[in-house]
């Protein structure tokens, strides 16, 4: 999942501000809970290694895994109001998540008003649209997911209880004879 966040952003590219990462990793938060921070690591991974280990990506290394631990405590909501405030909150605050390593790297002492003001429109920009993305794509593709999961989820669970069953059949039945009998079964 986390190469095709990458490769969903790289889509989105020409767009300024505007991207799904927000939205993908809420939604990966939300059905698959803190596996989320694999899917974030091999997406930041995959940013370093194609645009370059600078300063900015090292402000990525807390920046996405910020979100997850955000989006965490909300799993049992399904408001999508509540959501797109998450997304557009968390895209306004993305620029001034970046000064803790840029203030040092780039010596912004004396400079950090100027460079938070000339900040300011491209926060807005990413907030407006994460609100807009979270709030149109996130139920459906929520709902998908959770879908999609809940038939492997039963279709796994399905085959453990036969593995079970094969392991519990009495005697010295072995276990495709014990799939025979339970197929025999099934068709009477």
């Amino acid at each position: 999942l986390g190469a095709l966040i990458f490769a969903l952003k790289i889509c989105m590219a020409p767009l300024p501000n505007i991207e799904p990462v927000t939205l993908m990793l809420m939604l990966i938060t939300l059905v698959f809970g803190a596996r989320a921070f694999a899917s974030a690591s091999v997406y930041i991974l995959l940013e370093g290694l194609v645009y370059g280990f600078s300063p900015w990506w090292l402000c990525y290394v807390y920046i996405w895994p910020l979100l997850i631990f955000l989006t965490l405590p909300l799993r049992k909501y399904r408001s999508r109001f509540l959501f797109s405030a998450v997304g557009g909150l968390f895209g306004f605050a993305f620029g001034f998540l970046f000064i803790p390593v840029f203030y040092f790297t780039y010596d912004l002492s004396g400079k950090l008003i100027p460079y938070i003001m000339a900040d300011i429109p491209f926060d807005l920009i990413h907030a407006g649209a994460n609100v807009i993305i979270v709030f149109c794509l996130l139920p459906p593709l929520r709902t998908a997911f959770e879908r999609i999961l809940g038939k492997y989820t039963a279709q796994s669970s399905l085959r453990s209880k036969a593995r079970q069953n094969d392991l519990d059949t009495e005697g010295n039945e072995d276990a495709d004879a014990a799939r025979r009998r339970r197929t025999a079964d099934k068709l009477h």
